[in-house]
């Protein structure tokens, strides 16, 4: 089976969703992913699907990932993962994944930033709390996650462009 969709897995801030959002730009798609949190700011309906919890448990026997975070639910359907080429995710999604799609039909790339750089780009979207929150989770999280077929780093912002030119030409080689 050839790979199905192509996973940008990082921590918070690392600039996942501004990497995809960046590839929207040449055709490809972005699933939205299912949740049962708020939203924080009118983009966010541009990469998810907002939900109440009763939505979420009918739709969940259809999830090929699945992730509780913070008190809320996150996910994608099978049919989302077949309708998409990208997909923000988590690392216990990449995990998910690789028990529905099998690992070899999806690719993941791993979007590398320092915590200090993160931490920024954080407090100024999300504020100071809700950053390091974030921040301490995924450095539990993220501490041994080496399930990865490719490592990007998004340090500069220089970095963004170079970013967004290797998950196209992967999209592209593979789609």
């Amino acid at each position: 089976m050839p790979v199905q969709i192509v996973c940008l897995v990082g921590e918070g801030g690392s600039g996942k969703s501004a990497i995809a959002k960046r590839a929207l730009e040449y055709g490809f798609t972005q699933i939205k992913s299912l949740t049962t949190r708020a939203p924080r700011n009118a983009a966010d309906f541009d990469t998810h699907v907002f939900v109440n919890d009763e939505r979420f448990e009918e739709l969940r026997s259809q999830l090929a990932a699945y992730t509780l975070f913070h008190g809320y639910k996150y996910g994608a359907t099978f049919d989302q993962i077949r309708d998409n080429h990208i997909y923000v995710v988590d690392s216990k999604g990449v995990r998910d994944l690789s028990k529905s799609l099998g690992r070899k039909n999806f690719m993941v790339i791993k979007i590398d930033t320092s915590r200090d750089e993160r931490l920024l780009r954080m407090i100024a979207e999300r504020g100071a709390k809700a950053a390091y929150d974030r921040a301490e989770f995924d450095d539990v999280d993220m501490a041994n996650f080496t399930d990865y077929d490719l490592l990007l780093t998004n340090e500069v912002p220089e970095d963004l462009d170079n970013c967004v030119k290797e998950l196209v030409s992967h999209l592209k080689r593979l789609f």
